[in-house]
């Protein structure tokens, strides 16, 4: 991770034409803005296509980039993602879906018995299928905050919304969540 004054210096780099900066902030972001997509989209095709979007469009902008009080580079970039998976699904009129187990491992590799991965194996396909029942801006704010593990301030930046709004949009979404769990 980038520390603040790090982060700052390699965008007014970019911002002056410098490549090699361009690349080391790709080089952090992209599996991030990967995986972000990917889950969105349940398609590596389609999360590639947005991820290069997202990177092509920021490298465009970037000299319209400026810092605030609560701005910060990460909430832009993804803020980009999100329009830009928007974008897609409205072009494409199909609800978007998450694919855990295609989307990576989200939890340190370990070695587990047969059985224990099985059950970790259901347990993911089971998280699948529930948060997909969620409508495309709560899948947003659960993947932001469970996922991305963003705090709410950045999540309002790059969802465009007040903090409480995504604790409301969280507290909701979670709500749903219970109500389709199924617990035996």
């Amino acid at each position: 991770m980038f520390e603040a004054d790090e982060e700052k210096n390699l965008i007014r780099k970019i911002q002056k034409g410098d490549k090699e900066a361009f690349g080391q902030v790709y080089d952090f972001y992209y599996d991030k803005i990967f995986r972000f997509a990917f889950r969105r989209t349940s398609s590596q095709e389609t999360a590639e296509d947005i991820t290069s979007e997202v990177f092509l469009s920021a490298i465009k902008s970037i000299g319209r980039f400026r810092y605030k009080r609560n701005n910060s580079f990460k909430a832009w970039i993804y803020q980009i993602a999100n329009n830009k998976i928007c974008d897609y699904f409205r072009k494409n009129y199909r609800s978007p879906t998450i694919e855990l187990e295609k989307a990576g491992q989200l939890s340190e590799k370990r070695e587990k018995s047969p059985d224990a991965i099985f059950a970790a194996k259901s347990d993911r396909e089971e998280i699948n299928k529930v948060i997909a029942q969620l409508s495309g801006n709560d899948q947003e704010v659960v993947n932001l905050t469970f996922f991305e593990d963003m705090k709410a301030p950045e999540i309002a930046e790059i969802l465009d919304c007040s903090v409480n709004s995504v604790y409301v949009r969280l507290h909701r979404a979670l709500k749903k969540l219970k109500e389709f769990l199924v617990i035996d």
